[in-house]
């Protein structure tokens, strides 16, 4: 009788430098309002991922879709916004998050869902709209879908 150990695997698999992983992903760092500002996006079959850091921490994890997929007859559509983790009732976040996935409904051919990963300390009602500019525009000009 052989044991676990004596049984032979398969190879494993080794991906040629060129090939690319099945999750595409893509990332950008800038300044925005003098802080140090990293997102990273990551490209799955049925979701959109995307960080959005000034703390190198993941902070408040933000659930967005569009509800029944289309718009509807007035031309409007309807968005679930949900906070999986973190800061809950804040409305500068859900703003945030319900206009990144409006963005991503409207440019995205496959209308994923969002999954956001937010952490910005320095954005506060007052100076929202200069930093979600500067973070729309990074993400628009570096998107992957």
């Amino acid at each position: 009788m052989s044991s676990l150990l004596e049984e032979s695997f398969p190879p494993p698999v080794v991906r040629a430098p060129g090939d690319s992983f099945p999750v595409r992903t893509g990332q950008v760092a800038a300044e925005i309002d003098g802080v140090h500002t990293e997102i990273v996006m990551n490209l799955h079959a049925e979701q959109i991922f995307i960080v959005i850091s000034q703390t190198q921490k993941l902070g408040s994890l933000i659930s967005a879709s569009r509800v029944g997929g289309q718009m509807t007859q007035s031309g409007v559509s309807n968005y679930s916004i949900n906070t999986l983790l973190g800061k809950r009732d804040d409305p500068v976040l859900d703003i945030f998050a319900r206009q990144l996935v409006q963005y991503v409904s409207n440019t995205d051919r496959m209308a994923r869902s969002l999954l956001l990963a937010i952490s910005l300390p320095s954005m506060t009602a007052e100076n929202m709209r200069p930093t979600f500019h500067a973070v729309m525009n990074l993400i628009s000009e570096n998107k992957i879908w």
